[in-house]
């Protein structure tokens, strides 16, 4: 009996997951369209109408019969060769997608190892849930202003500060700040943080979270030392001394002589960066 109970419950751990299951729709809701969106393949983990019927990757349990394998083969191997698939449709909820349509596009995205997947988003947020609608607000209007959809963050408030640091950029419009910040900023600083030891510091946090955590942490250390019109003050530095600026003021311990000021105002300023961070 119990290889039977170990066996079924191996069985149901193979199973993708059902978005009835996670999300509660007798609760008040709100449905936020996201429209088109490149999503990451591996962040897509179940699905809406085939609860009990798919696999983690995506195959159908039970149908394997010719018809089946067919349509599956032809699928796979177009994506193989990179030939145009309509965009798939999925709910997203917590960071997760859960396909309504395109089952067999994202098992053969997963078969290939493919990285992104083209999809229609529609967002589900429960009432109460008060930070993560804020944050995807913040996120559309970020998106909306700028025309900058591949940036994802695991914390959405984050999107106000980069709306903030888009429209201080160089620029007349917000679409030409935006491309001028993207490319000369948030690029080469994303990419510095990917060749630092800081991401397993923040396993939970993307590269874009971990960079809106370190320019939020300057902004506000330079508003308390600085004048307003000294706060230009970190434009010219590498970011790979920001980089290692913060991470200097993380490992900030409470005793000894790092209790005296600056010190202190950086360890308290790391710490309430860390507590706004969502999921922290």
């Amino acid at each position: 009996m119990a290889r039977e109970d170990e066996a079924g419950e191996n069985s149901v751990k193979r199973l993708a997951d059902c978005f009835q299951d996670v999300f509660n729709k007798k609760k008040p809701y709100t449905v936020l369209d996201a429209g088109i969106r490149v999503i990451e393949v591996s962040k897509v983990v179940g699905t809406v109408d085939k609860c009990g019927e798919l696999d983690q990757s995506f195959r159908y349990i039970k149908r394997k019969d010719r018809a089946e394998r067919s349509r599956w083969n032809r699928i796979r191997d177009a994506a193989g060769r990179y030939e145009f698939l309509p965009p798939i449709d999925v709910n997203l909820y917590r960071g997760k997608y859960y396909v309504v349509d395109g089952n067999r596009r994202v098992a053969a995205a997963k078969a290939l190892e493919m990285e992104f997947i083209d999809a229609n988003v529609k967002e589900f947020i429960h009432g109460s849930e008060k930070e993560m609608l804020s944050g995807a607000i913040y996120r559309r209007r970020f998106e909306s202003e700028t025309g900058l959809k591949n940036i994802y963050l695991t914390s959405e408030i984050g999107y106000r500060l980069l709306l903030e640091e888009v429209e201080s950029s160089a620029g007349k419009s917000t679409a030409e700040k935006a491309k001028q910040w993207f490319s000369s900023c948030y690029l080469p600083f994303r990419a510095q943080i990917g060749r630092s030891e800081i991401q397993s510091f923040y396993p939970g946090l993307s590269a874009g979270d971990i960079f809106v955590l370190i320019v939020g942490f300057y902004r506000d250390f330079i508003e308390m030392r600085c004048s307003e019109k000294n706060r230009s003050g970190l434009q010219g530095i590498e970011f790979r001394t920001l980089i290692s600026g913060f991470m200097f003021a993380h490992r900030i311990p409470e005793h000894h002589v790092f209790r005296s000021f600056p010190f202190r105002v950086l360890n308290r300023l790391i710490l309430y960066r860390l507590r706004n961070m969502s999921g922290l």
